[in-house]
């Protein structure tokens, strides 16, 4: 860590584009100004420790609420295969039909 003395109206130069300006010193309080460039983001410590704690807290995977997705997606995908079967069966009885209809001249289906 770098200390430096600075007193009220001097500056401090972080690369070419950043600088912090001194404003005032009234007892154990210190003002400062930030010259940056928009794209730089600025935060009080607290407040950037407190958005970092924040943003590990909403990343963390709820195993729970894994499970419970997992197993209702199994559940779809059972659903899905079983109509996609029945669908399969009726095509084949549809396709059934209609060749017995066409292969005998006159006949009625009549289907229940």
């Amino acid at each position: 860590m770098l200390i430096l003395n600075r007193k009220e109206g001097e500056s401090i130069k972080i690369g070419d584009e950043i600088e912090i300006e001194i404003i005032s010193v009234s007892g154990s309080n210190v003002k400062i100004g930030i010259k940056a460039p928009r794209e730089v983001s600025i935060f009080r410590k607290e407040l950037y420790d407190s958005i970092i704690s924040e943003n590990i807290n909403a990343s963390k995977i709820n195993l729970e609420k894994m499970s419970e997705l997992k197993s209702a997606l199994q559940y779809l995908e059972e659903d899905l295969n079983k109509k996609v079967s029945h669908y399969g069966e009726i095509s084949e009885i549809t396709s059934s039909l209609k060749y017995k209809a066409k292969s005998t001249p006159g006949s009625k289906i009549i289907i229940d």
